[in-house]
Order: C-alpha cells, then sequence, then structure tokens
C-alpha cells in the first residue's frame, strides 16, 4: 500500500465526516444510505423511501439538495466539486 494514497484517502474520510455533518439530518441520513456511508449499506431511492417513511421522488429531491450542499461546501474550501462527484 502506498503511504500516499493511504494518508490521502485517510485525509478524505475525515474531510467527508465533516462536510456530512454539515448537512441537515435527513440529508446526512439520504446520503449516507444512498452511497453505503458510516456502516449503511448502498440503497436505492425506493428502498430509502421505505425505510425513512418518505416517497422514492422525495428522496430524490433531498439527494439532488444535499449534493449541491457538498458540493458547495467542498469548493469553499478550495477544492473541485467536480473532483469528488464526477
Amino acid at each position: 500500500v502506498d503511504p500516499a494514497l493511504y494518508v490521502q484517502d485517510s485525509d478524505l474520510k475525515h474531510g467527508l465526516r465533516g462536510w456530512l455533518d454539515r448537512l441537515s439530518a435527513k440529508q446526512r441520513e439520504v446520503i449516507e444510505r444512498r452511497f453505503g456511508l458510516n456502516g449503511h449499506e448502498r440503497a436505492t431511492l425506493e428502498q430509502v423511501g421505505k425505510d425513512i417513511g418518505l416517497t422514492r421522488e422525495r428522496v430524490r429531491q433531498i439527494q439532488v439538495e444535499a449534493l449541491g450542499h457538498l458540493r458547495r461546501i467542498v469548493e469553499s474550501e478550495g477544492l473541485t466539486g467536480d473532483t469528488l462527484f464526477c
């Protein structure tokens, strides 16, 4: 394992936790469930909606809002959103 890649990956994970903490609780839950973060399995829009009592469409809307918010957070720290959300 390349130590530089390990450090870079570790820094990204630490940053991601901080960025997720800046989302609303519902946005964070949707993102974590959709992308399999923080111990969650990756889930479809329908699965997430069923688990948290929302429609598939509402979960999609929250996901779009949350990803936009994350992009702005990342860019405000001098990184490019495209790097993370390509």
